[in-house]
């Protein structure tokens, strides 16, 4: 069977189309091609760069591959996929022996965190290197992280969600400018800083490879600190062993996305110069002019 990790690997050679689909509570707001037959998929002209891509993946991954798909065009740091090729080297690293699951990807591309400015590129990416390199397994499907750890972090930990956004964000960019290190050792900083930070957060640590108990994110962003400066010799992480992207097509890069950028990909319904009601309060129909990072501005009925 393709692992995840190999088939986001071959979403770096084909451009993938977009479409339409309806959000659903408790997603980020997105819009996919609606759901068809193989068959159907298969014979369409449009979507013949996706069906290269279903027949060469697996029978147990190309049923989710669209949904691997978004999240690469959503998360993995635009048109290039720095994030992705992260992913992918860092995995190979353990043989990508384990399987995502079509129910761990759909979550972990359209679950609604709630935060404010953010759909949490970085953190998502940080989660799914935890979970590739996962040795909790179950009939070759990884179970480190499950729904629940996703209800609880939206519910108890929004705070320390943004934080570790940032600090991952910021590591993130630190290992791409660092010069002293080679690939293979920066993809074993950054991959240990992600997982230990996605482990403290859903409290698993006890999943952990380390004999070490991380008592804040700060100690181990301070361990990242010092990791960057003098790497380990070991070469296996301190981890668990135990899309669409608005218009068709299109990469977004959320890694320096502004706000209202990031605003507009939360609420995609919303689109400037359409009209819009608001039940609420009374039956006038406004004009929305645009989208800022303070908010939406729409044009008085009265005016």
């Amino acid at each position: 069977m393709l692992p995840a990790a190999a088939a986001v690997k071959q979403l770096r050679n084909f451009h993938l189309p977009g479409g339409k689909h309806r959000a659903s509570e408790g997603r980020a707001s997105s819009k996919t091609t609606p759901k068809k037959s193989q068959t159907s998929l298969l014979k369409s002209e449009k979507n013949n760069l996706f069906r290269q891509l279903l027949l060469r993946a697996a029978a147990a991954v190309k049923h989710y591959l669209d949904v691997i798909a978004h999240f690469a065009k959503l998360y993995t740091g635009g048109e290039q996929m720095p994030l992705a090729s992260f992913l992918v080297a860092f995995a190979k690293q353990f043989g990508e022996s384990a399987l995502l699951g079509e129910e761990f990807m759909a979550v972990i591309t359209h679950f609604d965190f709630k935060i404010h400015g953010s759909l949490l590129p970085c953190f998502r990416v940080a989660m799914l290197a935890a979970q590739l390199t996962s040795s909790k397994v179950v009939d070759k499907i990884s179970k480190l992280l499950v729904k629940g750890d996703f209800d609880r972090l939206r519910n108890k930990c929004g705070k320390e969600l943004a934080e570790a956004e940032a600090l991952l964000a910021n590591g993130w960019q630190m290992v791409e400018q660092a010069t002293h290190l080679d690939d293979y050792k920066k993809q074993g900083v950054f991959g240990r800083y992600c997982i230990r930070i996605v482990l403290f957060l859903c409290q698993k640590q006890k999943f952990s490879r380390e004999n070490k108990i991380w008592e804040s994110l700060q100690e181990i962003t301070d361990q990242f600190g010092a990791e960057m400066l003098s790497p380990p010799d070991h070469t296996a992480p301190s981890s668990s062993h135990g899309l669409p992207a608005g218009k068709a097509g299109k990469f977004e890069d959320l890694l320096t996305a502004d706000e209202a950028s990031v605003a507009m990909l939360q609420h995609q319904r919303l689109e400037p110069g359409a009209n819009y009601q608001n039940p609420k309060h009374d039956q006038a129909i406004y004009k929305l002019l645009e989208m800022t990072k303070e908010g939406a501005k729409f044009l008085d009925p009265g005016y």
